[in-house]
């Protein structure tokens, strides 16, 4: 019987928690005699109250006795939590490699962990770099290393050099969310209308929320009827008018907005996925969202694509969206969706089977 260990005290960001969520619920929800894991926890946030169902699935809960910068550099460099197991595997979900000589798989969610030199968006401060730093320090400790998008995959090879070798990164997307497969959009826009675009992203710098206040209100305005963002209004100081700031939603609240709006619009500077931009394909909304190489990655042709440097750029790509729109065209993502894994479960086998685990 293999023992894995799963390291996910490091993990507190609301979309990272929602992802290991899913994670630990489809590992408890596998029968399977040939492991027994243990997940070691924060003792708070989001996935601090997980309770497996499974007898082969143990949960410990690690409080911080330090401030949490200073605790995870400690648990990445001397991980005593971990190695006092002694498992045949650990599966790492906090994205940087634990300096241990115990194979390990790592998941990696973290955009910023690639290098500024190697894409220019990624966060230049302080906490980056010393993330990137012990990454650095710790990255021939990966056996396998897990990501979501190719574009992901080529940056940290380039960043890290260690995962150079052949099949060291491997590439698992996020399938689309359950409540979002069987939600049938809404039509909501008359021909020729002004459009409703929907942003759902929180107020960090990389999501690009600036780029907004340097469109003309005026001049937007002719296009667009409102941009509904969830973020509340002292978080970007834009105007009423055409910007509508909603706060932080919920799931339901998230389907609600998605089924109102008339396109997705997209701005944010870099991304390990875009889960937003899954989630309107799922919904079978249109896209406008920025020409990087995560989202052509994910959207393919089918997107409109603009500059996210240029507000005349997404001025621009709004024109082109509407008028595409104002002509009857829709989008057709049933082969991008195609590519996606079906399930979490799919996702949990197929991590599992890097770790060369015989079910």
């Amino acid at each position: 019987m293999e023992k894995i260990v799963i390291h996910a005290t490091n993990v507190t960001g609301l979309g990272a928690c929602k992802v290991v969520d899913s994670i630990l619920k489809s590992i408890d929800a596998m029968e399977s005699k040939n492991w027994e894991i243990c997940c070691l926890l924060p003792s708070t946030g989001p996935i601090s109250d997980f309770a497996p169902r499974s007898e082969q699935v143990t949960v410990q809960r690690v409080a911080r006795r330090l401030p949490k910068s200073i605790s995870r550099i400690v648990e990445m460099l001397w991980p005593v939590s971990v190695t006092r197991h002694k498992p045949d595997w650990v599966l790492v979900l906090g994205d940087i490699p634990l300096r241990t000589r115990i194979p390990q798989l790592v998941f990696i969610q973290q955009a910023h962990l690639i290098s500024p030199s190697i894409n220019a968006n990624s966060s230049p401060s302080w906490r980056y770099r010393v993330m990137r730093a012990i990454a650095r320090l710790n990255a021939s400790c990966a056996k396998v290393v897990v990501c979501q998008t190719d574009a992901m995959a080529g940056d940290l090879i380039q960043t890290y050099p260690q995962w150079s070798i052949p099949n060291r990164v491997k590439v698992i997307r996020q399938p689309v969310p359950k409540g979002f497969r069987s939600r049938r959009p809404e039509t909501t826009r008359d021909a020729n209308s002004r459009l409703k675009l929907f942003y759902p992203a929180a107020p960090y710098p990389h999501k690009n929320h600036g780029l907004f206040r340097e469109l003309s209100e005026s001049s937007i305005g002719e296009y667009v009827e409102k941009f509904v963002l969830t973020v509340s209004r002292s978080d970007v100081c834009l105007p009423e008018k055409v910007f509508h700031c909603i706060g932080p939603i919920n799931y339901s609240q998230c389907l609600e907005e998605y089924s109102r709006c008339d396109a997705l619009v997209f701005p944010s500077l870099i991304e390990s996925y875009g889960l937003p931009l899954v989630e309107a394909m799922a919904m079978q909304k249109p896209i406008l969202a920025a020409d990087l190489p995560y989202a052509r990655t994910l959207c393919g042709s089918e997107a409109v694509y603009f500059d996210p440097r240029s507000a005349r750029s997404l001025y621009d790509g709004v024109k082109r969206l509407k008028a595409k729109l104002d002509s009857g065209w829709k989008p057709q993502w049933h082969g991008q969706l195609s590519l996606l894994p079906d399930s979490w479960e799919e996702v949990v086998k197929t991590l599992l089977g890097f770790l060369s685990l015989d079910e």
